[in-house]
């Protein structure tokens, strides 16, 4: 679990590279790794990040749940840090149903597979809790029922977060800013970098 309570790759072993970025084979993608000063390579559709608990890390590193209550890969090494977190309950659901992560729950939910709330998705989540845009850059179930309503988008746009805004911004894209994504796109006015949390998300330009 990374500290900012979402789970993600973290570096296994020190590293002497300085590189920010690192150049993948053919069918790997990059992911950010907590620990790393480099991101890792992963060839694999099923990657740790927001509520996919059970996701795929670079090698020397292992999916954990952060501090922000959604997943990431934490370097192997950085593991022992948060040994504590790791007696969350284990939840059994019902067929047709998934397992995900909800802040401020000690275990968690059971929410119908397909439009599930995780990553640029706004949503459905578990009774008695409800989709919010985190401030680690992604969508995530929270606790509680919804408190304002989001902005109202048209047709095809969708709802986004972004740091320094007190509302949703709206986006029509099938390439937006969010959780590894760092060439996505934002809102007008806004612009995608990498948050303190070592996710992608869209920042308002005039915080630049």
């Amino acid at each position: 679990m990374l500290d900012t309570g979402v789970y993600g790759c973290a570096d296994g072993a020190a590293s002497n590279e300085t590189s920010s970025s690192t150049g993948c084979n053919g069918s790997e993608q990059t992911i950010g790794v907590v620990g790393w000063d480099h991101d890792g390579c992963i060839d694999s559709d099923n990657v740790c990040v927001a509520q996919v608990s059970n996701g795929d890390c670079p090698s020397g590193s292992a999916c954990q749940k952060l501090d922000t209550g959604v997943y990431g890969c934490v370097a192997s090494s950085k593991r022992h840090h948060h040994h504590h977190k790791h007696h969350k309950a284990t939840v059994t659901c019902p067929s047709g149903q998934e397992s995900i992560a909800v802040a401020g729950w000690s275990q968690d939910g059971c929410v119908a597979s397909g439009n599930v709330c995780v990553a640029n998705t706004d949503g459905a989540c578990p009774t008695g809790a409800h989709c919010e845009w985190l401030d680690t850059g992604v969508f995530g179930c929270k606790d509680g029922p919804e408190e304002a309503a989001s902005t109202g988008c048209n047709g095809n746009e969708q709802t986004i977060g972004v740091v320094g805004w007190d509302h949703d911004g709206c986006i029509d894209s099938d390439n937006v800013c969010v959780a590894q994504v760092s060439n996505g796109a934002c809102p007008q006015g806004a612009y995608c970098s990498l948050l303190d949390t070592g996710v992608y998300g869209c920042v308002a330009s005039s915080k630049h």
